[in-house]
């Protein structure tokens, strides 16, 4: 079966990790992400940024964007990328704001709002946060997140402010 373009769907998926060797991880995580089956991608650079909402023994973030082109549906797409997580270290008990090995995200899955109990598709807090607007200003400045008419460029002027730098790739 030939995959084309036009059949594939244009995703940005946020990641982040901050424990351990996290470079390691995310280097893990992306050759996990070349398997999912008629995936293309690109990534953003990488981002440390302060860990929002955790305790103060938390650990910074590395976070970045991954472009990716699928032919997955957005729950074969959640199912694959809560499979890496938990391949990873991901407990299957995983706590809202807790450390993570690796924390996945779809950010934006084509031109769809997606509602269901398992997945809410743009990501509710992406408009939001620094962490994933950077990283995906790199890749995608005038996508407009589905729901919002401002283009990624202008979220990042109006997104509350925090601690975060752009990193070298190692």
């Amino acid at each position: 079966m030939n995959n084309t373009n036009s059949d594939m769907v244009l995703v940005y998926i946020a990641f982040g990790s901050n424990m351990g060797k996290r470079v390691d991880y995310i280097k893990q995580m992306m050759k996990a992400l070349e398997g999912i089956g008629g995936a293309t991608m690109r990534c953003s650079s990488f981002w440390l940024s302060e860990a929002t909402g955790m305790g103060r023994d938390a650990g910074d973030f590395i976070n970045g964007v991954v472009e990716l082109r699928t032919k997955l549906s957005a729950a074969k797409l959640l199912d694959s990328l809560q499979q890496i997580e938990i391949s990873m270290g991901r407990p299957a008990d995983h706590k809202v704001n807790a450390s993570r090995v690796i924390d996945l995200d779809i950010i934006s899955y084509g031109d769809q709002s997606i509602s269901t109990p398992r997945l809410t598709v743009p990501h509710p807090r992406a408009h939001q946060r620094l962490f994933v607007l950077n990283p995906l200003l790199e890749l995608a400045p005038d996508l407009k997140l589905h729901g919002f008419d401002q283009t990624v460029a202008e979220l990042v002027e109006i997104a509350p402010p925090m601690r975060i730098s752009r990193q070298r790739r190692q």
